[in-house]
């Protein structure tokens, strides 16, 4: 066994500095892990609204969620998850309800929690500029994979579900 009281100071000077470093970096990475949090949480909007309804059967409260253009006007928590791979498409009607139409899709997304759909939602929007219509995030509804390639010319991937964003007014 290794006598640590006996070594020289070189070599005591030497380990210390090693973990000096070593906690240096660890802590600049995790700096770094904070930041990259703070901006992806930054747009996040959740207020309570004053008008929630309230009487002597329940405590329902009612919160706004946004996240920069996009509103979420779902029953899931922001938080829990979707336990499949699947990807997100916002089909929009450019032409305010005719026959024109473009979507965007959304990389695969693994196991992803609301809040990461609305961020996918959030984006969405922005490739369209679209920032008056469509803007709240109702629900989601599954897409039929026979309807994927009429509709959207999409070639399904395998073990991918995909999913079309429900929008509201």
């Amino acid at each position: 066994m290794i006598d640590f009281l006996n070594l020289d100071d070189d070599i005591i000077n030497l380990i210390i500095n090693i973990r000096i470093d070593t906690l240096i970096s660890e802590i600049y990475d995790l700096y770094k892990k904070i930041r990259k949090l703070e901006v992806l949480l930054e747009p996040l909007s959740i207020d309570k609204d004053l008008h929630s309804y309230k009487n002597m059967w329940s405590d329902y409260n009612l919160y706004i969620i946004s996240y920069d253009n996009a509103y979420y006007c779902m029953t899931n928590f922001l938080y829990n998850q979707l336990n499949e791979k699947i990807i997100l498409i916002n089909n929009f009607n450019i032409d305010n309800g005719g026959v024109f139409s473009v979507y965007s899709e959304s990389k695969i997304l693994i196991n992803p929690t609301y809040f990461e759909i609305l961020v996918e939602f959030n984006k969405s929007l922005k490739v369209y500029h679209e920032d008056i219509y469509n803007i709240y995030l109702e629900g989601l509804e599954k897409i039929d994979k026979h309807k994927l390639n009429k509709f959207y010319r999409i070639r399904c991937k395998k073990d991918v579900t995909y999913y079309k964003f429900v929008t509201g007014f």
